[in-house]
């Protein structure tokens, strides 16, 4: 039995205060059990908060659009997120990994055993750089170097 058949759960009149991606259908649509990758996080005056799918997002809300529209960047972020896992790193005479990326060299490198990347515009005119904290891995560097360019891009900074 799911909750849209249990009596005193409301249909209608639900408002969304966020939407998280579980990286995969790792979760449970509250409302009906169908397995989730995108949980909308659902508040009512007259029940307990409840994460659900899309298509339940839409009927509680009676919105059929917002709950896509929520969706469309965290899906946009996976893409380029998966995108960035299968790039083609190159390797320095330094033995760094490095790789350009709309304007952006990003190198990642090893000092006294942790793992650091640095972000800096490959233009002449600016000279920005981003170095992360020290990370126990080469993956999880580049990883960090993917995150500092998503800040970068939702500041609207210098992607070419």
């Amino acid at each position: 039995m799911t909750l849209w058949d249990q009596p005193g759960v409301p249909h209608k009149g639900w408002r969304c205060v966020g939407c998280t991606d579980l990286g995969e259908r790792a979760g449970h649509c509250q409302m009906c059990g169908t397995e989730i990758r995108y949980a909308h996080h659902m508040v009512h005056s007259d029940h307990r908060p409840l994460d659900v799918g899309c298509v339940c997002a839409e009927k509680m809300e009676e919105d059929k659009l917002a709950a896509s529209a929520r969706e469309k960047p965290l899906r946009s972020m996976a893409q380029r997120r998966s995108a960035w896992r299968r790039r083609n790193w190159k390797r320095s005479k330094g033995g760094n990994l490095y790789t350009n990326y709309r304007g952006w060299n990003i190198v990642v490198f090893s000092r006294q055993g942790k793992w650091f990347c640095r972000i800096s515009a490959r233009s002449e005119w600016d000279d920005r750089r981003l170095i992360s904290s020290p990370y126990g891995s080469e993956y999880e560097a580049q990883q960090a170097a993917f995150n500092g360019l998503e800040k970068l891009r939702r500041r609207g900074k210098g992607f070419h």
